[in-house]
């Protein structure tokens, strides 16, 4: 097990260190100078100095939307201090006098805590899926999704870079409802795909088969489209309707020439007549 120490004072800092190295428990060393960021998966946070400073690390963490579990440790008995931490975004909070034994077995159960949590949440790029609470968050925020929208998202997410056929996403939404067609999948899809236009993550087409979740890419080319309020490009003039006077012409040309033919064919029956 391996956590990341965040203390102010030098001295407990390297007394915190000693101890935890003999609990066996490794201290990752901090990704920045405030000892924030992503590090170790656990938190053991040190009220001990700075108070003021240390809830207000704790409150960055939170803020920054960092998951990870913390565990306060008082620099005292007072009640006061321990509710500060909690209600400041500590998971749990313990005091000074703390057994070793005791303090390792909380380290344990917040680890703990955290492997189940990670276990009920799927990501895909900036698409993540909790498992447990059936919502879905795009960039740390909430995707609003109807019903049938939710079940061919979690179908999806469940398969990243994944086929899953058309007939499975519509015997998953035949579970809600048992009067869709296999065009509902399709009305689906085009109805997610606009929610998540703006965004890398694109559902790719198998023409003939079904779909798959892909990421890393490009925001889909649907999001250029002009909005209906925005201008659109001026459409391109009408076209004249084409002029027949050519062909009139051609065709009257054509008639003089056969009358033409025709009159210098009876000239010269009569004049062969004539000569008999």
């Amino acid at each position: 097990m391996q956590v990341q120490l965040i203390a102010d004072d030098p001295q407990r800092a390297a007394a915190l260190r000693a101890r935890l190295e003999r609990l066996g428990i490794a201290v990752a060393p901090p990704p920045g100078r405030d000892g924030t960021g992503p590090g170790a998966p656990l938190v053991l946070l040190d009220l001990g100095g700075e108070h003021r400073c240390a809830l207000e690390r704790l409150q960055a963490l939170r803020q920054g939307q960092d998951p990870r579990p913390v565990l306060a440790l008082a620099g005292g008995d007072s009640p006061e201090e321990r509710i500060l931490a909690l209600d400041h975004g500590a998971d749990d909070c313990v005091g000074a006098d703390v057994h070793d034994a005791e303090l390792a077995a909380r380290l344990r159960a917040q680890a703990r805590r955290r492997s189940v949590e990670a276990g009920r949440r799927v990501h895909c790029g900036p698409l993540t899926y909790d498992l447990h609470e059936r919502s879905a968050f795009l960039d740390g925020q909430p995707l609003r999704l109807s019903q049938q929208e939710l079940a061919l998202f979690e179908a999806l997410i469940r398969r990243p870079g994944r086929l899953v056929t058309a007939q499975a996403l519509h015997d998953r939404l035949l579970s809600r409802r048992d009067d869709l067609s296999l065009n509902a999948v399709q009305v689906q899809v085009c109805r997610l795909r606009r929610k998540l236009r703006h965004s890398t993550v694109r559902i790719a087409t198998v023409r003939g088969v079904g779909y798959c979740l892909e990421t890393g890419g490009a925001p889909d080319a649907a999001a250029a489209r002009p909005s209906a309020g925005a201008p659109s490009a001026a459409p391109a003039p009408p076209q004249p309707p084409a002029r027949c006077g050519t062909a009139s012409n051609a065709l009257a040309a054509s008639m003089r020439s056969v009358n033409g033919t025709a009159a210098s064919f009876i000239t010269a029956s009569r004049k062969a007549r004539g000569s008999s």
